[in-house]
């Protein structure tokens, strides 16, 4: 779809509100307004790294995604651990390819679009929701309980739903419209995967460096 720009007020949110679980982390970044064509109002969101776009839009057709991998961790391609397989008998689950299906959409209409989804961009970082089949076989435990919001990554910020056009990523590893179903996808999937308390409590909690002592 075609996009045209719209000149944008320098817009800047400075959240400094902390919940508990993950919470809402300082961030202090510019908003991005445009308006698609055929539409009467803009799309703004964050050029930030847990920003997100209107839900069901992409992310990465609405703010920079080259200027949004330069944030805080700099991306780099890293190969998925593990690949989807075709013969994965949740495949038949209608009702887990509708939640795989959810999710995926959520992911893609925020920040992690521009390091997982190489539907818009051409490489990706350790997992791509774009892959065929149960893309998230692609994930690490460390991914899994990341997502799920079991282990801290308060280093990629959050903004509160209301200036996040409805995402909140206070309690979750990414942003969601709806943070008990995206967390109960997650934690049934570490759930399945068996990891536990223990196993979580050696990870290594995503920041922008390593943590003396904790494992990845």
């Amino acid at each position: 779809m075609l996009l045209r720009w719209i000149p944008c007020l320098a817009l800047t949110f400075q959240a400094s509100m902390v919940f508990a679980g993950i919470g809402y982390h300082d961030v202090d970044r510019a908003k991005k307004c445009q308006t698609p064509e055929g539409a009467d109002d803009p799309v703004c969101a964050y050029e930030f790294i847990s920003g997100c776009t209107v839900e069901g839009r992409n992310y990465a057709d609405d703010v920079s995604c080259p200027a949004v991998r330069k944030q805080g961790r700099p991306f780099r391609v890293i190969p998925a651990p593990r690949e989807p397989q075709a013969d994965d008998a949740r495949l038949q689950d209608p009702v887990f390819m509708k939640e795989l299906n959810w999710v995926t959409t959520q992911v893609r209409s925020c920040g992690c679009a521009c390091c997982h989804d190489t539907s818009r961009m051409k490489d990706f970082a350790m997992w791509d929701i774009n892959k065929p089949y149960v893309w998230i076989e692609q994930m690490t435990k460390r991914g899994v309980v990341i997502l799920s919001g079991q282990l801290s990554s308060t280093d990629l910020g959050s903004f509160p739903p209301s200036d996040n056009n409805g995402f909140d990523r206070s309690l979750t590893g990414a942003p969601t419209t709806d943070v008990a179903r995206f967390k109960a996808f997650f934690d049934a999937e570490a759930e399945r995967r068996g990891i536990t308390a223990e196993d979580i409590g050696k990870m290594r909690p995503l920041s922008n460096g390593p943590t003396p002592g904790m494992k990845n």
